[in-house]
This record gives structure tokens, sequence and C-alpha cells, in this order.
């Protein structure tokens, strides 16, 4: 979905989901914080709709571009180069706004959103697992409709995200980028978006001083990227985050809840979070609590040793399998 800031001329590409109302017009879900929201908004100061296109069946690489948070003036379309290697995205004007689409787009819907119209959308099968509760949203008036022949529709699948599906794979793992790559923080050795590839988040850090693993919480927590955590553990460098067994060992043996879990209250969250209470929702107030749990061990000199093997053991062990008789497979 792309459009472009009225002020600035810089477009926004990204992933949004839609309802079909009728022929000419269908539902647009646009939470305050994003970028496409912002130019509305700036289209609705002028007294203007904010005209928008739709591209369907696109490249893949623009497909992820479209769903890494980057920030406001960032293009997508550059970073989908960047993605094809430094190969440019062939871009062609819409027939009935200003706006760039991709020119290898299946199907192209071309229309504005009005200033003031909203119809009942709902209920939706949302990436949460749940339906949402239908509501009162903008629209889209739809102009026109261009597609190639035989076009192809690729859609993805929204449901319960257990196992991992193909949506929150590619949701999650821009969303793992950006704050890899943005993080202010030295330290992070590791993180990992837990299956629902947004809410829950865990990051192994080389810790060097106590308050560490909070403050790098923190940190992430309060980046562009970092929006949609609603839980963070924090554990030591030792830890693979992406092993459940290891991060409970941690949760087991260096957590102390009293002092290691904090509550956040009101921080920006994902609007079809289904925790929030209804009248939020019906206001456009994403905000949520959120909680830090930092796993890590306390910088003690009485703190246990841990008894895992050394790293020389291990590997000496791994080594000889085949001599022990055993066989992995």
């Amino acid at each position: 979905m792309v459009t472009r800031d009225p002020d600035t001329g810089v477009q926004n590409a990204g992933m949004y989901r839609m309802m079909v109302h009728d022929k000419k017009t269908t539902g647009i879900l646009l939470p305050p914080f994003r970028h496409a929201e912002l130019h509305r908004q700036r289209y609705e100061a002028r007294g203007e709709a904010c005209p928008i296109s739709i591209a369907l069946g696109i490249d893949p690489s623009l497909g992820l571009s479209t769903v890494v948070p980057y920030p406001q003036d960032v293009d997508e379309y550059h970073m989908a180069g960047a993605l094809r290697g430094g190969k440019p995205v062939e871009l062609v004007k819409c027939e009935t706004n200003d706006i760039l689409v991709p020119a290898s787009s299946e199907i192209v819907i071309e229309g504005e959103i009005p200033i003031g119209v909203t119809k009942w959308e709902g209920p939706f099968g949302e990436f949460t697992g749940y339906y949402g509760k239908p509501l009162d949203r903008l629209v889209i008036n739809v102009k026109a409709i261009t597609f190639r022949n035989k076009p192809i529709y690729h859609g993805l699948y929204m449901g319960i995200p257990v196992p991992p599906t193909e949506e929150t794979i590619v949701r999650g793992l821009p969303i793992k980028l950006e704050i890899l790559r943005t993080c202010p923080l030295p330290g992070i050795k590791k993180l990992s978006l837990t299956g629902m590839g947004a809410f829950n988040c865990v990051v192994s850090v080389k810790k060097e001083f106590d308050g560490f693993g909070k403050m790098m919480a923190c940190s992430i927590l309060g980046l562009w990227a970092g929006r949609s955590i609603k839980t963070i553990i924090v554990v030591d460098d030792d830890i693979d985050p992406e092993n459940w067994d290891e991060v409970d060992w941690a949760l087991a043996g260096r957590l102390f809840p009293d002092k290691d879990v904090e509550i956040l209250k009101d921080y920006i969250c994902v609007p079809l979070d289904p925790t929030l209470r209804a009248r939020p929702r019906e206001y456009g107030m994403s905000v949520c609590s959120k909680m830090i749990i930092d796993a890590t061990r306390p910088i003690r000199e009485d703190f246990p040793e841990s008894t895992r093997p050394k790293p020389d053991v291990m590997k000496k062990v791994e080594a000889g399998w085949k001599k022990y008789g055993i066989e992995l497979k």
C-alpha cells in the first residue's frame, strides 16, 4: 500500500489489510503511528482526500521491505533495491494519481481516503489468532484497477501462528534485523522473536554491570522497530535465545521476580492486540503495559559457577561420537 507525503513528496510503502465493502469501496486499518496515517492526516489538514495505491502480487524483496519498521521518510523502494543486490525497482506512475508503484505488480488498485468517511469493518481473523471486534474504520474509494492478463493474486494465511506461518516469519524477521541495526547500546549477542513474530522477544547480552539487562530491554522497547514487543526476556551470552530449554534454565536459576521483573505502563503497542480494552481501541489509543524480565546472572562473587561443560571439552566429546559407538541423526 503506497502513499505520498504531500509536503516532501517522499513515498511510503507498507503492508496493510483491507476489507472489501463493495465493488468501489474497501476498508483500511491505519494505526496512529503508521506512516500512511501520518500522510493521511497531512492531506486532511489541507482539506484534501489522501491518494493511495495498492500493489498486489509483488517481488518478494518488496514485500519484505514494506514490513520493516523503518524510520519516517525512508523509501522502501530504495531498501528493496538493496535487498536485490543494488538492482533498482522498476516503477510506473498510476493512472489516476502521481503515486509510483512496482511495474511488475500483478494488480494495482488506485483510490483515495476521503475525509470523515467511515464504515463498520470486520470481524476479521487477525494475525494474533483471534477475531477482532467489528469497528468503525476509514475507507478507500476505488478510482481504478489495472492488472496483467491472468493476474496472480498472492495472499498470506492469517490465523493462529502455531507453528510459525509464512506471515509470522515475513513480519518477524525484518523487525528483528531492524532492532539489531538501530539499537544504540553495544552488547547484544543474539535476538529472537518468538513464533508470534512481534509480541515476545528474547535477547542475549554480554553483561558488564548490574542493571545492564534492564537498560538493554528499555533501549529495545524504545526503538521504532520495537514498538510491537510486549514481553522482553534478557539473558546472558551463554544462553541461546532460540533454545527455550536454555531460556527456561535461565529463568529458573537467575531470576529474582521481586527485583528482576518490571511492568511499564502506557507504551505504544499493536492496536489488534486482543488484550486491549474495547474503549481504547475504539478511540485509536494503541497503548498497553509491557514487561521486562531480566534473567541475567547478578554480578556478585558468591553466585555459583555453572556446571555447563567447557567449550573445549564439548568439542572433544562431539568429535568422538563415532568412537563411542553413538551415531547422530
